[in-house]
């Protein structure tokens, strides 16, 4: 991933991205439920959402990791969004 246009939005993206290398080079899983609540949190920053909704993202990203619901190495992208949508849904904060 490069920085080509310089926006706010790529910029993030690729912070992001080195966060999640950083830490397999450490030896951590990307998947790890304090990894993915820093991007979490980080991405309804850059989205703009209410407090509410990170934090409920949040607790349904731990409550499937700890209860097995997808493999360790499944990619984030899909259930961070799924995550995001529904914390949005149980906020009631604008999804579109």
């Amino acid at each position: 991933m490069s920085l080509d246009d310089g926006s706010t939005t790529a910029k993030s993206l690729y912070d992001a991205q080195m966060q999640v290398e950083a830490a397999a080079r450490a030896g951590e899983s990307p998947n790890t439920p304090a990894l993915v609540a820093r991007t979490i949190f980080h991405w309804c920053d850059v989205l703009v959402l209410p407090h509410p909704v990170p934090e409920i993202a949040s607790q349904l990203y731990k409550r499937a990791y700890h209860e097995e619901v997808f493999p360790p190495q499944t990619p984030l992208g899909g259930i961070l969004a799924a995550c995001i949508f529904v914390g949005c849904k149980a906020a009631g904060a604008p999804r579109t």
